[in-house]
C-alpha cells in the first residue's frame, strides 16, 4: 500500500465529531428550513441546482455566488427576502452540499 493510499484511507474515515453534526442540525432546523419556507421548495430546488451548475464553472468563488444570487432574483423578484437571508440560505446550502460531496 503506498503512502498516498494510506493518507487516503486515513481522511475518508474522518467523522464529524457530536458537536458539529449538532450545529449543522440546529442550522438546518433553525435557518435553513424557515428560509426554505419563506422562499417556497421551487425557489430552494432552483438554488441548489444552480449552484451545482455554477460549482462546474471555473471562476473564483465569489463570482459563482454573486451569479446564483442574480439569477435567483431575476427568476423569484416577487420573493420578500432581504438580500442577507438569500446570502446566507446560498452559503448554507453551499455547505451542505460540500459535506454530502455534491459539489
Amino acid at each position: 500500500m503506498t503512502v498516498f493510499q494510506k493518507v487516503y484511507n486515513w481522511v475518508a474515515g474522518w467523522t464529524l465529531s457530536t458537536w458539529l453534526q449538532e450545529l449543522l442540525e440546529n442550522l438546518t432546523n433553525n435557518v435553513v428550513f424557515p428560509v426554505i419556507k419563506a422562499i417556497g421548495k421551487e425557489a430552494y430546488d432552483y438554488l441548489v441546482a444552480e449552484i451545482i451548475k455554477q460549482s462546474q464553472n471555473d471562476v473564483a468563488g465569489t463570482i459563482k455566488i454573486h451569479n446564483v444570487f442574480k439569477g435567483f432574483r431575476e427568476i423569484f423578484f416577487d420573493i420578500a427576502i432581504t438580500d442577507y437571508a438569500l446570502n446566507l440560505a446560498i452559503e448554507l446550502i453551499v455547505s451542505m452540499l460540500k459535506i454530502n460531496d455534491e459539489i
